[in-house]
């Protein structure tokens, strides 16, 4: 099946798979638009997930949109619960789960999935819950019913947010981070730190240099046994680790793929009909998953669509951590040479890294330091580059 006159698909219905939408139809009133989601299209904020644990929201209360509301609003045709299985770019169609769908141009937005630990064994190592995205985070949920006590493995953005928000609620928790530093070691040292005290002072236990090696069912819940051989019981266990860019269905349909589906600067891939977003694309070794490069690849994917020769600009990637311990806000610097300069106080920690021409590519505010954000953001974008 092809069909050059076709639909522009877009496969994913994420935050870059809607933002890609919407920005289509800004542009292009007319248009046929169809959207594929393997899951039932509901749009949500995944930063919301943390406090309504703390807060006891249910999880059905952080539905923004339904994916019937999103369809009527943008005038779009969207198939929950259709999984795509592969693509032909020679036929210009792709295959799901209900059948063969043509398309005009094609926007991948597949997003990224959880990892577990590597190398973990045990009989319950696959009973290892994630809570990444809405339908992880609804059976997550279900599974905290009734018990107390709950693992994260791994000191992530993710892993700290939830280990806040579950202390919170009155659960008993530790957090395994096999290195000694939190955030993927992207937080300098007196950062790190600083965010460690908070949330060991709101009851989380920290475990630094360990890991668990393996997760075996035990008479009333888990039995753990940690890398440095002591055994643990817990009743829920949380990955939190990294998550790695959905990229099967690029890499089997032959496009270029490294970490992330390659793309150039039009957000193309190096199929010129198909364009890539999100967290599953990456452009020149960058990760596209920040909200900002999502919303800035949208435009960009839009603009190419609707035939405007507009390219992706690379904006400094400023984020604000829902934790109520450590009120933080950090901007990743890019992958230059540079150093951290910190400096603390009882109230808080300013980070700032400079690369070694002196300009600001990054900083971390920690407490009452979250203020000075509005007076470095526009030094912080003159210096930044990706």
């Amino acid at each position: 099946m092809t069909s050059s006159s076709g639909p522009i698909l877009i496969v994913g219905g994420g935050a870059a798979g809607y933002a890609a939408l919407r920005e289509l139809r800004r542009r292009d009133s007319v248009s046929n638009i169809e959207l594929l989601t393997a899951d039932d299209g509901s749009v949500y904020d995944d930063a919301s997930f943390g406090p309504a644990i703390a807060e006891g929201r249910r999880p059905g209360s952080l539905v923004i949109a339904t994916a019937v509301e999103m369809a009527e609003r943008y005038r779009a045709t969207i198939r929950p619960h259709t999984r795509v299985l592969s693509i032909d770019p020679v036929a210009r169609s792709v295959r799901a789960v209900n059948g063969e769908i043509g398309y005009r141009r094609l926007v991948l937005a597949t997003g990224s999935e959880a990892q577990r630990p590597p190398h973990m064994a045990g009989n319950a190592a696959g009973l290892t819950l994630f809570a990444g995205n809405l339908e992880e985070y609804r059976y997550f949920r279900h599974e905290l019913e009734g018990r107390r006590s709950v693992v994260i493995l791994g000191g992530t953005e993710q892993g700290c947010v939830y280990a806040d928000a579950l202390c919170r609620a009155g659960y008993d928790v530790s957090l395994f981070e096999t290195s000694g530093l939190l955030f993927d070691g992207l937080l300098p040292t007196l950062s790190s730190s600083r965010l460690a005290q908070s949330l060991a002072s709101r009851g989380v236990r920290l475990e630094f240099e360990d890991g668990i090696a393996r997760v075996d069912q035990g008479d009333e819940g888990f039995e753990l046994r940690t890398l440095s051989g002591r055994r643990i019981l817990t009743e829920v266990v949380l990955a939190a680790g990294t998550r790695r860019p959905r990229t099967q269905l690029a890499r089997q349909a032959g496009l270029r793929v490294a970490s992330g589906i390659r793309v150039d600067r039009a957000m193309r891939t190096s199929d010129a009909d198909i364009f890539a977003l999100g967290a599953c694309a990456e452009l020149a070794g960058r990760s596209l998953g920040h909200a900002g490069d999502i919303d800035e690849s949208a435009r960009v994917v839009a603009d190419r669509l609707c035939g405007s020769d507009t390219v992706f600009r690379p904006m400094a990637r400023a984020s604000r951590l829902t934790i109520d311990a450590c009120p933080l806000v950090w901007c990743e610097p890019p992958a230059v040479a540079g150093e951290w300069l910190e400096s603390a106080d009882a109230g808080g920690v300013e980070a700032l890294f400079h690369d070694t021409a002196g300009g600001l590519c990054g900083y971390v505010l920690i407490g009452d330091r979250i203020m000075q954000a509005d007076r470095l953001a526009p030094l912080l974008q003159a210096g930044y580059r990706a």
